[in-house]
């Protein structure tokens, strides 16, 4: 897989948006060159900013329910509802900082925690008030049934359809929706997630499916019908990797809550899958409470120890793939002249180190759309 590396290579930046790259000889004698400000890279690498498809942004406020011992203590989710929007809006900026730090400036945020329309709203409108600040954000709207609540499933589809899509779409809070058809506590099932996809294909979403577990023909199906961007799903099973072959249209995202952070079961069904010619995008899953990290270089580690991945696969899938996963290739993903300049510079000599530093964020320098948001200071 080719990264188009250019060695000793330059960007010209003019008004936030990529002019020209290529070798630094040719770059330097262009005429607006002769009078931009340098920005000296020499001997660290010059990357797209990363891409997270799959993360939660806005979220409650952690509560501990007490157990019969201190570490036995159990985190839980408190309602958002009792939670403002300023509130909110400030945690949630204090967040998009630390992935900014981590050299990722776009992301597939969704509205995972809200149990109802009202919540879902507030999130999304978090999402579109820190907008223009720090990161690109491709807000997801994403169903999510209470844990052991039952519903009525014609009467939650029909609200779904007749007035959580349509009240999304028209104040503008989502491009995607995405449905969960084999979730056990969902009341919508696969013919009710299909019904809802298409309702909301029809009022301009993009669609994208999340899986519990290994995703069945008939929820593939479901994906392929819809024009789904990704398919958030689990490690494939051995011997089912050839599904995905029959889904060109999308990409599987893998996450760390779905084998970067455990030991998964049959690693090389990934291999197979890429060899396959499948597209495969990454993602941290990043949430508040449990394990998880919005690191990309412990992904990027992860994918190519435990999934075999080559170092170019692992980085086109943290940043290019996962782009198209969101619908932002035009303004993410890659370097290129008309492209905002979403750029990271890295403390690392070669492209290959970034899968060797587990656990390390080698992130130097950040530049959003020219200007720069992050820099690396000395220690004191």
């Amino acid at each position: 897989m080719d990264l188009g590396i250019v060695p000793d290579g330059a960007v010209l930046i003019c008004n936030g948006i990529v002019r020209e790259v290529g070798p630094s000889r040719r770059v330097e004698n262009l005429g607006p060159a002769r009078t931009a400000e340098i920005i000296d890279a020499s001997g660290k690498i010059v990357m797209p900013g990363f891409v997270d498809p799959d993360a939660v942004l806005v979220h409650p406020s952690p509560a501990y329910k007490p157990g019969p011992n201190a570490q036995s203590d159990s985190p839980a989710e408190a309602s958002l509802r009792t939670l403002s929007t300023k509130v909110l809006q400030g945690r949630a900026a204090t967040t998009a900082a630390d992935w900014v730090r981590n050299g990722v400036l776009s992301l597939g945020a969704h509205s995972g925690h809200a149990l109802e329309l009202r919540e879902a709203v507030k999130i999304l409108t978090v999402h579109r008030a820190i907008q223009t600040k720090q990161l690109r954000i491709r807000s997801i709207f994403s169903l999510r049934q209470p844990p052991g609540e039952q519903r009525d499933s014609a009467k939650l589809l029909a609200d779904v359809v007749e007035k959580w899509l349509p009240a999304i779409r028209a104040k503008k809070l989502a491009s995607i929706f995405e449905v969960t058809p084999d979730d056990d506590d969902s009341a919508l099932g696969v013919d009710g997630a299909r019904a809802a996809a298409v309702a909301a294909a029809q009022l301009g979403f993009s669609i994208r499916v999340r899986c519990t577990r290994e995703p069945t023909p008939s929820v593939l199906q479901l994906a392929k019908e819809a024009g789904a961007l990704g398919v958030v799903a689990p490690l494939p099973a051995p011997g089912s990797e050839h599904r995905w072959a029959q889904s060109p249209d999308s990409l599987q995202i893998l996450t760390a809550a779905h084998g970067l952070g455990v030991p998964p079961a049959d690693p090389s069904a990934v291999r197979r899958m890429l060899d396959n010619g499948c597209a495969v995008a990454l993602g941290s899953a990043y949430r508040p409470l449990g394990q998880s990290s919005m690191n990309p270089q412990f992904l990027l580690h992860g994918a190519s120890v435990r999934f075999g991945m080559a170092a170019e696969e692992a980085i086109t899938a943290a940043t290019w793939n996962s782009a198209c996963s969101l619908r932002m290739s035009q303004s993410a993903g890659s370097i290129e002249p008309g492209k905002p300049a979403d750029l990271v510079i890295v403390d690392a000599p070669d492209f290959r180190e970034l899968t060797r530093r587990v656990g390390h964020n080698d992130v130097a320098t950040v530049m959003r759309s020219g200007n720069v948001v992050y820099k690396r200071g000395a220690v004191a």
